[in-house]
């Protein structure tokens, strides 16, 4: 579900090297921006759709895989693109179409069959689309004031203890107004909801 042993996440900004570096010593580090972008059609008489945008590392995923309608995923090109289904549905687009964010021109590389950390992402408002970190950048959409949410997601060696992680990060980096999870509560709702649903079977066995 979360894509990493643990998540710092964090909205508005991206962490400084240093911090990055920090993060980097306790395990393999993946990076990835997730934001609202406009997806403008290169065909004629293509209106644009508002989709999640996410720029991802070359360590990206750290769990699971990306898996394509056809073909394998590798590292991106920074002037292409993948494409969940929706987004196909909405634009009619195929591989090889032309779609640009904000300033930047990409073209379709391959459709989307399952994105392995989708349901950590929460709610989203639009269909995603995939890029490189390099070709997020070249878009332009990112400047001050903008919406957008970084996370820094970590593969810890065997045995090292996730909770145990996070919690020294909450101390160590608590001026920073981070947020954090770990793999065992990756989803608070649902373990809230699994919690409430084991006090109200305990009173039915009562």
């Amino acid at each position: 579900i979360l894509g990493g042993d643990v998540e710092v996440a964090m909205t508005q900004r991206e962490a400084s090297a240093p911090d990055k570096g920090a993060l980097a010593q306790l395990g393999t580090l993946s990076e990835t921006i997730r934001m609202r972008a406009m997806a403008q059609p290169q065909t004629e008489g293509g209106s644009p759709i508002l989709v999640e945008l996410k720029g991802v590392d070359n360590a990206y995923p750290l769990y699971g895989a990306l898996t394509l309608e056809q073909g394998r995923y590798a590292s991106l090109s920074p002037d292409r693109v993948l494409v969940g289904k929706a987004l196909v549905e909405r634009m009619g687009v195929k591989s090889g179409d032309g779609l640009r964010f904000g300033s930047a021109s990409f073209a379709v590389a391959a459709i989307i069959a399952d994105e392995p950390d989708r349901l950590g992402e929460g709610f989203t408002l639009g269909p995603v689309a995939i890029v490189s970190m390099e070709g997020l950048r070249r878009t332009g959409l990112i400047q001050p004031g903008s919406l957008y949410e970084s996370k820094y997601r970590l593969r810890l060696p065997a045995g090292d203890d996730a909770g145990a992680v996070r919690k020294t990060l909450e101390k160590r980096f608590e001026a920073r107004s981070w947020e954090y999870k770990d793999r065992d509560h990756a989803a608070p709702g649902a373990n809230r909801f699994f919690d409430r649903m084991g006090q109200f079977l305990a009173l039915i066995v009562l």
